[in-house]
This record gives C-alpha cells, structure tokens and sequence, in this order.
C-alpha cells in the first residue's frame, strides 16, 4: 500500500522538529507517517510542467508558482504524533493540535472513512469531528474524544501503529488518574490537619 514503506514504529528517535515543538525527547511513544510517493511524483511533475511552459512562452511570472509547490510539499509530507504523560501531540506538517491527557476521555484504534470526511488532509467529518490523515498507510489510525471547554470533540489521526499509540495514551491517563487521586487526597489531608488545629484552639 502507498505510504508503508515509510511508517515508523512506536519506538524511534525523536527528530529535530518533534523535540523542539512535540516534545519528542520525553515521548513515551510516537508515530511519523509520510505522504505517499504519489503525491511527490505530482508535485515535480506540476514543477517542471510550470517550469517547462514558461520558458516555452516567456512568461516568467508562473514560475512564482514553483516556490508554493514546494511549500505545500514542505507542510504537508509528515504527519507526526507523539504521546507524552501530560500531552498528545498531533501535526500535519506544522498545523495540528495540542491536547491534554486530563481531557481525553477515549482512545480507540479505527479505520478512516474517506466519505466521511470527504478526502484526506485536515478535515471537517459530517458528524462535527476533525481528522488529520494521510492516503494510504492500510487506512490506520487512533479515534480521540476529548472535553475542551465543557464541549466534547472527536478527533482522527492516521497512525501507522495505532494499538501502541492507544496503549500508550491509556497509560498516561492512567498515571494522570493517580496523580489526580494522590493530590485530592493530599488535600483532604491538609483539609483535616487544619480543622484539629483549629478544634485544638477552640478547646483551649
């Protein structure tokens, strides 16, 4: 299938971009799928057809266009997901969201539904949801639903291992849930401590 030769695994180094912006270096797991070589072969041919038509016709000012292909190749070639204990990280190129571990209330591995969301991309679905996908990759991905605001949202993401991603999602929510439950009891603790004092000092 288009796409799989460049999957990489739940386990690889994090590049130069992911520990700058996706804070790669504390990942306890991650995904990189690149677009397929298609959409490479397309965008050199509209390259040299431009370039090609315009030295033909001496209109210099299409070659202009050349620039934003590469621009477009440069934004859109990876997507990149990375799982840390408090964030999962997703972006198509440099676009995609920052989402909380405390918000996400599910992880699942899914398959993406092209009509849905009528393509691939950065997507609106029909159902309100958003997807970041590539073609290809077998169709894999990771379905997220997440609270934001009061307001719960879906989310797909393509993922070339999407059971390691989901594993690794439940288990920084689990390690959210311990956090949580050990700072509410430190707190009721500290609640108690402060009503026997002031018991104390009443009494006296």
């Amino acid at each position: 299938m288009f796409g799989e030769a460049y999957d990489s695994p739940n386990i690889l180094a994090a590049d130069d971009y992911e520990k700058k912006y996706m804070s790669g270096e504390g990942a306890i797991a991650s995904a990189r799928a690149r677009m397929p070589w298609p959409f490479d072969v397309l965008l050199l041919f509209l390259a040299a057809f431009t370039t090609a038509t315009s030295i033909a016709s001496g209109t210099w000012v299409a070659l202009a266009t050349v620039p934003l292909l590469l621009l477009v190749w440069i934004l859109f070639m990876f997507l990149r997901v990375t799982v840390t204990p408090d964030t999962l990280h997703v972006q198509l190129g440099v676009f995609g969201p920052k989402v909380a571990i405390d918000e996400i209330t599910s992880a699942t591995v899914a398959k993406y539904d092209a009509l849905k969301y009528g393509g691939w991309g950065i997507r609106l679905g029909i159902d309100g949801s958003i997807a970041y996908s590539l073609p290809g990759h077998g169709g894999k991905g990771v379905a997220v639903t997440f609270t934001r605001n009061g307001k719960e949202r879906k989310m797909f993401v393509t993922c070339p291992n999407p059971e390691e991603v989901v594993a690794a999602i439940d288990k920084a929510r689990g390690g959210v849930r311990v956090a949580k439950d050990v700072r509410v009891a430190e707190e009721e603790e500290s609640v108690e401590e402060e009503t026997a004092e002031r018991e104390k000092e009443a009494s006296k």
